[in-house]
């Protein structure tokens, strides 16, 4: 037993890291938020549905979980922006209004993130838990890096991860990417972690950049705030990410703090305090009291993420950005891969159609035995065309051997007028050309694409 117990709770804490706690090294997300995108991509991609199908429909086919913490991912999406609520989805306050069960509460996937789902065919798919899920959602910036506040996790390691705006995200990446020499030596951008109501400060100078290179560093949040000089009173117009105004109330109730707090709050915070002893007292004071010992939070940021084996590493925000930027290119270079072949496909029966054209219009031969005949006769059923030598990263020209097979399906899908009408079927060369040469110079296709995604 003695032997037995450290494996078990270290496949146990393998597992909880892998597919509860911690999010993916590629697109930042965990597996729960993976499921719920895809899940909203399949179901909800044309209209609002209840809520409740698609955290059902997610629990279903991929997350063997509570339908609990699955439903508090879906709205965390919505919070972030990564998916369209409608209903009662909570709202922040002196005491947070909670969302409406998922009977009653509807969600859209977002479009904006279709064109992620255009490559999904093209990443590695595998059964995880249920049924066959992709190990990542690819796109150029991480998914999960987009949004405010903090991403947060435990299992054998806690993990704290601050969100960014996405044009913080693709101005850093552009630098990472155009800077290659220089990114050990300089700088670049320091982008700042986002917040939606507060302040985000560094604890000591070179925190940011710390936390973009190594993973790790102290910030302070520090809630948005107003002074009523006229009326002596204080707003509070945020909070700090996993904080709560507990501490604040009770020490107003108890008598610690001689005012009264209001709370007007309805889609973002809005707190109002009226100090009780207005004529005297110093409301600049008063407001840095306040934010020093309740409402200001210092946070320690500690970028921990897993691989698919569920190994848990350190890594930086540049590291998730460059990540992210591979896993989506080498789905787009799968996608050109893909098309490559496809259109070669396409060739071939455009020569097939060629040829039989030729035989009616020439030898006025109408039967399929004659024409396989034919072709098998005057080596027509041979034909040259590329393929992509996706282990030396190479074209090869090879002779591909006609079906009968395909002969035949060509030539039952067309009548005789449709065959001797066809014109321009060998005009597909110039397509293959282009395709071939994105594949060629595949950086330079996929920086320019990256480049028209986010203009």
């Amino acid at each position: 037993m003695q032997k037995a117990l450290p494996i078990l709770y270290s496949n146990y804490g393998r597992y909880i890291s892998r597919f509860r706690s911690i999010p993916f090294y590629i697109d930042c997300l965990k597996p729960v938020e993976r499921r719920l995108l895809l899940t909203l991509y399949q179901n909800a991609k044309n209209g609002f549905v209840t809520s409740a199908k698609i955290v059902g429909t997610c629990i279903a086919n991929y997350h063997p979980h509570g339908d609990i913490s699955t439903y508090g991912a879906l709205v965390s999406l919505v919070h972030n922006n990564l998916a369209i609520g409608q209903g009662n989805w909570g709202s922040p306050g002196l005491n947070d209004a909670p969302p409406a069960a998922y009977r009653y509460t509807e969600i859209k996937f977002k479009p904006e993130l279709e064109f992620i789902m255009d490559l999904l065919d093209y990443v590695p798919w595998e059964e995880l838990e249920l049924e066959k899920e992709p190990l990542y959602l690819p796109s150029p910036i991480p998914v999960g890096l987009i949004g405010s506040d903090l991403i947060t996790g435990l299992a054998f390691h806690t993990t704290s991860i601050p969100r960014y705006k996405k044009e913080d995200l693709i101005l850093r990446l552009k630098w990472l990417l155009e800077n290659n020499e220089k990114k050990e030596k300089e700088f670049g951008p320091i982008i700042i972690p986002n917040s939606s109501n507060c302040l985000v400060e560094e604890e000591s100078n070179k925190s940011f950049y710390n936390i973009l290179k190594n993973g790790n560093g102290n910030i302070i949040y520090i809630p948005k705030g107003e002074l009523l000089e006229k009326e002596k009173e204080i707003k509070i117009l945020g909070r700090a990410p996993n904080s709560s105004f507990n501490k604040l109330i009770n020490h107003i109730d108890s008598g610690k703090i001689n005012a009264t707090i209001l709370d007007f709050s309805k889609s973002d915070i809005d707190i109002l305090i009226k100090p009780k002893k207005k004529s005297s007292i110093d409301l600049q004071e008063f407001a840095e009291n306040l934010w020093k010992k309740y409402l200001n939070k210092k946070i320690k940021i500690s970028i921990h993420v897993c691989d698919h084996a569920g190994n848990v590493f350190l890594v930086g925000i540049d590291e998730l950005l460059l990540n992210a930027y591979q896993g989506w290119s080498y789905a787009l270079t799968q996608k050109l891969i893909a098309e490559f072949h496809k259109l070669n496909e396409r060739k071939i029966e455009n020569i097939i159609l060629s040829k039989l054209r030729s035989l009616i219009e020439t030898n006025k031969i109408r039967k399929i035995e004659d024409i396989i005949q034919n072709f098998k006769s005057k080596k027509l059923d041979l034909v040259e065309i590329e393929r992509y030598d996706e282990e030396n990263k190479c074209f090869v020209k090879q002779n591909t051997q006609i079906s009968k097979e395909l002969i035949q399906k060509i030539y039952k899908n067309k009548s005789i007028s449709q065959l001797i009408e066809i014109e321009n079927v060998l005009d597909i060369d110039e397509e293959i050309k282009s395709v071939k040469n994105n594949i060629c110079h595949i950086e330079e296709f996929c920086y320019k694409k990256l480049l028209s995604l986010f203009k």
